[in-house]
């Protein structure tokens, strides 16, 4: 247990190894140099990310930020929860199979009820590093972005392309988007890969003068079968992006015939 700590000006703040149901509370990090928060495996140890929760990650929250995230997740079983997350180019990375794609335990992450603002590149981001991943749930979040909102913001929730289906059953549910984003490739969920993805109930608030971003991107590459169902977004031209045939959208709000995207599930 790591409780009650405050830890500054320090180049990894906490890194565990092939650590197990280690629990992570009501901790203060500022002005690292890498991360604030590291978990990764060896071998094929079973470790695990443990319970992350009540902890205030005060990253640097200009575009030009050298920290690559708040916190850097390399293994499974994680639940991430009542944290406030700002700054640094990536709130909360999740690369499975960390370091070198080696490492077992790539399953379950809980990621509820987070602030996450200001960060440079993305506020969540999935991305393979070696091993599948399965079981995720984001749900009950707030994201913000007021200031990185230009050329170097991509989006608030990234599920990076890889291995076909590397990553499978994700929830991304009830969570509200209240931003200032402006780049024509910004987006606040950019969904491009992954199979049994569910989007559903989230608030998209584009506060920003620019109705350039684009809400939700469903790529090609996503596998059947994928939902996304009432969402309300706001203040956006471009409110889905879809490529994938397997996206079956149902929006009961602020959708019409006229602006259903082009390539759909039937059912939509």
């Amino acid at each position: 247990v790591v409780e009650n700590c405050s830890f500054y000006n320090q180049y990894n703040c906490i890194y565990y190894t092939g650590a197990q149901f280690q629990i992570t509370r009501g901790n203060a990090f500022e002005a690292w140099v890498n991360n604030a928060l590291t978990a990764v495996s060896f071998g094929s140890v079973e470790a695990n990310g443990g319970v992350i929760t009540e902890n205030l990650f005060f990253g640097e929250s200009a575009a030009a930020t050298t920290q690559p995230a708040c916190i850097d997740m390399g293994v499974g079983y994680s639940e991430i929860t009542k944290n406030v997350i700002l700054g640094s180019q990536v709130g909360l990375y999740i690369r499975p199979g960390l370091p070198g794609g080696i490492g077992e335990n790539n399953a379950s992450h809980l990621i509820s009820g987070n602030v996450f603002e200001e960060q440079a590149i993305g506020s969540i981001n999935f991305s393979p590093a070696g091993k599948p991943l399965v079981s995720v749930v984001i749900q009950g979040n707030q994201f913000s972005n007021i200031s990185n909102v230009g050329s170097t913001f991509q989006a608030h929730i990234t599920m990076t392309a890889g291995a076909t289906a590397w990553l499978r059953s994700v929830v991304v549910a009830d969570n509200v988007f209240n931003s200032f984003l402006t780049g024509t490739a910004s987006a606040y969920i950019n969904c491009q890969t992954g199979q049994s993805v569910k989007i559903t109930g989230n608030i998209i608030d584009n506060n920003s003068a620019s109705t350039n971003p684009i809400g939700i991107v469903i790529a090609s590459t996503v596998a059947s079968p994928c939902l996304i169902e009432n969402n309300i977004i706001r203040a956006i031209t471009a409110q889905y992006n879809i490529s994938s045939t397997a996206a079956r959208v149902v929006d009961m709000i602020g959708m019409t015939v006229a602006n259903l995207p082009g390539t759909l599930a039937d059912g939509s």
